[in-house]
C-alpha cells in the first residue's frame, strides 16, 4: 500500500460508516493515523472526553509496543524457555519459507528462527530438532558460522530424532552438544558432486546438442558431452576444497583435531560408535534429551550426566577413554577406528586385564632383546603422550569441556588415564588443585619413566638392590625361571616397577616397598 493512499483508506473505511469495534480500538486507529490525517484533536461526546495531539501520539506508541509484543514467534516454544527449531529433510539455500515444507528446510528459514530466538527474552535455550541427510553446500557454512557464534549468547543443543548427516551434521557440529538416540546416525563429513552424461542416450535418439559459446570453460561439465579429464580434475579440486571447509568447521565445533575428522572418511556412525568417534556427546531418546536440556538450563547438570549414562551401554569412563584414544590415534597419524570395547567385544575390566598381561609380556621380551629397540621405546612413549603433550587441538578439547566443574574435571582425568594407571589416576582426582593440563603432563612423564625403568632393569647394575640368594649346602645358588626364588623375584620386580611409576620414586625405594607389601614373596626370597 502506498503511503499517500492512507487518507483515502481512512475516509472510506474508518470514518462516516458503521463499525463493529470497541471504543478503545477505534481510538487506537485514529491515534496511529493522526499525523497522516492531520488530526489535532478528537472529541468523544459520549465520554465527555477530549484528546489532544499529544494524547493521541501516546496512544499510538502504546499500540505499536503492544503489537510488537504480540508478534507471532517463528519457532515453537516449550516449557523451560526452550525454542525448538526443526531441521528436517533436504537442506537448501533459499527455500523462501521460514518453516520446512515439501520435505525441505531452508538455511534462510533456520537463520531467521535462530536470530528471533536469540533476541527473544523469554528464550533460555535453543534446541535444533534434526532429522536430515544433508543438502546444498551453498549457504550451509555461512549458517554454521552463525550458529557457532551464537553459542556464546544462549545454549544451543542438537537433538537428533534419528540422524544428522553431511550438511545436517555440519549444522549440529556448530552447537554446544549433540544428543542422538541409540539407533541414530551421525557423520558423512564429506562432499559429493554428480555428473550426468546424456550424450549416448541422445545419440541413440538421434538428438545432437551443439554449443555456441564464448569462453573456453563456459560449458564445462554440461550433461550433453562426456566429461573430459581436465574438467573432472577441476571439479575434484572444488570438491576437495569444500571438504576442507567442512572438516575445519566440524573440528572447530567439536573441539577435535582436524586429522581425526579427516580419518572418518565421510563414514556414518551409529549409536555408541558415534560417541567413540567424538561426533556426539550422549545417547538419549529425544524426549529424554529435551528433559536433559531443560535440566542443563536450570543448572542441574548432574541430571544430564545421569541421563546420558542411562542411555548408553558403556560407562562414562569407557566413553571418555575411547574418545581420548581416537583423538590420540589421529594425532599420531593412525587410523581412528572405534576400539573393540566400542563394538561390545570386550568389557573395560577385560581390557585392563589384557593390557596388564601385554605389559608383562613386553617386559619379558625387552629383557631378551638388545638395546637396539631403544628408539622404538622412545617413539612409543611419544605416541602415548601425543594426546595431551604434543597435540594442541586434543589438549584444547580437554580444557574446553568444562574443567571448572568438578565432575567434568574427573571425566577429563578418566580420558587421560591408560589401563594400569588407576592408582595414579586416583591421586590426581583426589588433588582438587590438579588441573587437567598438569595431569596430562604428569601422565606423560610417568609413562616415560616407566619405559626408562624397564630399560634400566636390563642394565647389569639394575638388580643390585635386590637381595642376593644364599648358596645352598653344595655352594650353588638356585636359578631359572621355574624355581620359587625366580618366581618370587619376578613378582617383587613387577610390583616395584608399578610402585615406582605411581609414586615417582627410585627403583630401590620401590623395591623395598614391594617387599613390605608382598610378605609372602619376600619370605620365599629370604628362605632361598
Amino acid at each position: 500500500m502506498r503511503a499517500h493512499d492512507l487518507p483515502l483508506l481512512a475516509r472510506s473505511r474508518v470514518f462516516n460508516r458503521p463499525l463493529v469495534i470497541t471504543a478503545d480500538k477505534a481510538m487506537e486507529i485514529v491515534a496511529v493515523l493522526r499525523e497522516r490525517l492531520n488530526v489535532s484533536e478528537v472529541q468523544v461526546p459520549a465520554l465527555e472526553a477530549v484528546y489532544s495531539a499529544d494524547d493521541l501520539d501516546g496512544m499510538a506508541v502504546q499500540a505499536a509496543a503492544r503489537t510488537q509484543g504480540e508478534r507471532r514467534r517463528t519457532f515453537d516454544m516449550i516449557d523451560g524457555g526452550i525454542a525448538v527449531i526443526p531441521i528436517i529433510g533436504t537442506l537448501v539455500n533459499k527455500l523462501g519459507s521460514i518453516d520446512p515444507y515439501s520435505g525441505m528446510t531452508g538455511y534462510d528459514g533456520i537463520s531467521v528462527k535462530l536470530q528471533d530466538a536469540l533476541i527473544d527474552p523469554e528464550v533460555q535455550g535453543i534446541a535444533f530438532d534434526i532429522e536430515s541427510g544433508g543438502g546444498e553446500v551453498a549457504g550451509c557454512f555461512d549458517l554454521v558460522d552463525e550458529i557457532h557464534a551464537a553459542r556464546s549468547e544462549k545454549p544451543i543443543w542438537s537433538i537428533l530424532t534419528e540422524y544428522a548427516a553431511s550438511a545436517a551434521y555440519a549444522i549440529a557440529s556448530a552447537t554446544d552438544r549433540i544428543i542422538m538416540p541409540r539407533t541414530g546416525m551421525v557423520g558423512s563429513v564429506g562432499v559429493v558432486c554428480m555428473h550426468v552424461d546424456w550424450s549416448e542416450f541422445l545419440s541413440k535418439e538421434g538428438v545432437k546438442v551443439t554449443f555456441i559459446h564464448a569462453g573456453k570453460h563456459k560449458v564445462d561439465g554440461n550433461p550433453y558431452e562426456q566429461l573430459p579429464d581436465d574438467v573432472r580434475e577441476k571439479i575434484q579440486e572444488e570438491v576437495d576444497a569444500v571438504r576442507r571447509i567442512f572438516v575445519a568447521s566440524v573440528a572447530r565445533g567439536r573441539d577435535m583435531p582436524e586429522a581425526a575428522v579427516f580419518e572418518t572418511e565421510a563414514q556414518m556412525y551409529q549409536g555408541e560408535t558415534g560417541l567413540a568417534a567424538g561426533l556426539a556427546d550422549a545417547i538419549m531418546a529425544p524426549r529424554e534429551a529435551m528433559e536433559a536440556f531443560r535440566a542443563h538450563i536450570e543448572g542441574r547438570d548432574e541430571v544430564v550426566a545421569a541421563t546420558a549414562l542411562a542411555g548408553s551401554t558403556r560407562s562414562n569412563e569407557e566413553q571418555t577413554m575411547e574418545r581420548s584414544r581416537v583423538y590420540a590415534t589421529a594425532a599420531e597419524g593412525g587410523t581412528s577406528k572405534p576400539s573393540k570395547a566400542a563394538e561390545g567385544e570386550q568389557t573395560s575390566e577385560e581390557q585392563e586385564t589384557q593390557a596388564n598381561d601385554d605389559e608383562e609380556r613386553e617386559d619379558e621380551k625387552e629383557m631378551e632383546e638388545s638395546d637396539a629397540d631403544a628408539g622404538e621405546d622412545t617413539a612409543a612413549a611419544s605416541a602415548a603422550a601425543a594426546f595431551a603433550a604434543t597435540n594442541p587441538a586434543a589438549a584444547e578439547f580437554l580444557r574446553r569441556q568444562g574443567s571448572d566443574a568438578e565432575h567434568t574435571r574427573l571425566m577429563q582425568m578418566d580420558q587421560l588415564a591408560e589401563p594400569g594407571e588407576g592408582e595414579l589416576l586416583a591421586q590426581f582426582k583426589a588433588d582438587r588443585s590438579m588441573g587437567v593440563a598438569a595431569a596430562a603432563l604428569a601422565f606423560a612423564e610417568q609413562r616415560k619413566q616407566r619405559r626408562a625403568g624397564r630399560q634400566a632393569a636390563r642394565q647389569d647394575d639394575a638388580p643390585q638392590a635386590q637381595p642376593t640368594a644364599a648358596p645352598d649346602a653344595d655352594g650353588k645358588v638356585a636359578s631359572g625361571k621355574g624355581t620359587p626364588r625366580q618366581k618370587a623375584e619376578d613378582g617383587i620386580d613387577r610390583e616395584a616397577k608399578k610402585i615406582q611409576a605411581a609414586e615417582r620414586i627410585t627403583y630401590e625405594q620401590a623395591y623395598v616397598k614391594a617387599c613390605e607389601q608382598n610378605p609372602e614373596l619376600y619370605k620365599v626370597l629370604r628362605a632361598a
